[in-house]
């Protein structure tokens, strides 16, 4: 009978924990955190590893009490101990972020390759980065290969992405085009992003035997609706170019634009164009000079030189010949033979204190 009221005592407080735990859970799904803070904890301090690794996820991110990275590791720690596997992996993260302790790419591993002998499907592809970059672990790219796959056979859409570039770039592996268009595919079809713009990319390529245009235009469609801004801006060169897709310039002018609102200096020079051309557009000089300025403005030659000539002909703007002169230059410098043969054409124009204000004035952009 002692062994039996023994036995009873000790299976008490942990049911009382799990339902602690449950009404936890319950509460976090109906965004009632502070319920579901107080309720872990309770859980937690009689030593559930589970509610301690959720409590640890609370302090963390700030739910249902101040955000604090010192308590969060405690308690992923006290559960990571006890073998829970989540905490393991998000104690990991903490070491290599430096989150509430000093970053320990060493500590980060062990924690991963913990989590991932337990088939984590995340620590597993976390632990692969840290062979790709040599951190807290040799630099090893077929260990890097072999944590890639474990992840990526659970369907891990990063680790099928990582995988894949792994085998277009022969990091690891034998350079193997096939398999990159696999494992990317996988990924992509998940969602993944940067595997669909990757796979529009290979498809593209004219020195493959993969090339495909019809195959890009598909792949490049389906990253650039999730707003890549290079698929935006690959997708709309199709459309301009006719490549892959019916020619089409308003829907070049719709990608570009979107890829040129996003900062793409490329995409913002070829819409400036299409704006300059009337192409796909009403002819507009003022909204072609906004958008290659803008392209000019981050280093972008193409657009450089085009602003030089809207300057010197006066289109869209006030006639310049020292702000020609001075793009013409800026132009020139990326070795765009076009843009030196224009300056020096115009220099033939001008007297030596205008070139000399140029030349200050592209000095300046430089700086």
């Amino acid at each position: 009978m002692f062994v039996i009221w023994m036995i009873i005592l000790f299976l008490r407080p942990m049911s009382e924990a799990i339902a602690d735990l449950e009404t936890g859970i319950r509460a976090y799904a109906f965004g009632d955190h502070e319920t579901a803070f107080h309720e872990f904890y309770v859980a937690a301090e009689q030593g559930n590893a589970e509610a301690q690794s959720f409590l640890g996820d609370m302090y963390r991110k700030g739910e249902g009490t101040s955000q604090n990275y010192h308590e969060a590791g405690k308690w992923y720690r006290m559960a990571a101990e006890q073998g829970e596997v989540e905490a393991q992996f998000n104690f990991g993260v903490m070491y290599e972020r430096g989150e509430g302790v000093s970053q320990d790419y060493q500590e980060a591993a062990s924690w991963f390759l913990q989590a991932a002998t337990q088939e984590f499907s995340h620590a597993q592809y976390s632990l692969g980065w840290l062979h790709v970059n040599g951190h807290g672990v040799p630099q090893d790219s077929q260990q890097a290969v072999k944590w890639f796959r474990k992840a990526a056979n659970q369907g891990h859409a990063e680790a099928q992405y990582s995988l894949g570039w792994s085998y277009a770039n022969g990091q690891g592996v034998v350079t193997n085009l096939e398999d990159a268009i696999s494992w990317w595919e996988r990924a992509a079809e998940q969602g993944h992003v940067i595997a669909q713009y990757a796979l529009g990319w290979l498809y593209q390529r004219t020195d493959e035997t993969t090339q495909d245009d019809q195959k890009a235009a598909q792949w490049f469609r389906k990253a650039a609706e999730q707003g890549h801004r290079e698929a935006q801006y690959s997708l709309g060169w199709l459309y301009a170019n006719g490549t892959g897709v019916t020619k089409d310039e308003r829907e070049a002018v719709k990608w570009y634009h979107l890829a040129a609102e996003q900062g793409m200096a490329k995409a913002q020079y070829h819409l400036g164009v299409l704006y300059f051309e009337g192409k796909g557009v009403q002819q507009d000089y003022q909204e072609a000079e906004h958008w290659i300025r803008q392209a000019a403005e981050q280093g972008n030659a193409e657009g450089q030189y085009l602003l030089g000539k809207m300057y010197r002909d006066g289109l869209g703007l006030k006639q310049d010949d020292v702000e020609a002169y001075k793009w013409f230059t800026l132009s020139a410098d990326q070795s765009d033979g076009e843009a030196t043969r224009a300056r020096d054409h115009l220099a033939t124009r001008m007297d030596i204190t205008q070139i000399g204000e140029a030349e200050q004035r592209a000095e300046g952009w430089r700086e």
